[in-house]
């Protein structure tokens, strides 16, 4: 985990799904993805592979919950 003194001048983007506040942000240096929770103390650190694969994942559903439709999967 990241030092949050190490992080604070960094440009972090916020998730576009935030809600009252509670969001979940990403910011880059070189070889890493840093993320963190708005307003929370830590910082999760990963590789551009790590994120690379986490990424993918989430695209191909791998984290949705059972008898769920998967993100971007058209209703039938």
């Amino acid at each position: 985990m990241t030092q949050q003194r190490d992080t604070v001048a960094m440009a972090w983007r916020k998730s576009s799904e935030c809600v009252n506040g509670e969001c979940v942000e990403i910011a880059h240096r070189p070889g890493t993805v840093l993320l963190r929770r708005s307003g929370e103390p830590g910082v999760l650190e990963f590789t551009v592979s790590e994120w690379a694969v986490f990424v993918s994942a989430l695209r191909r559903g791998e984290f949705d919950e059972p008898g769920e439709p998967r993100a971007g999967a058209a209703a039938r």
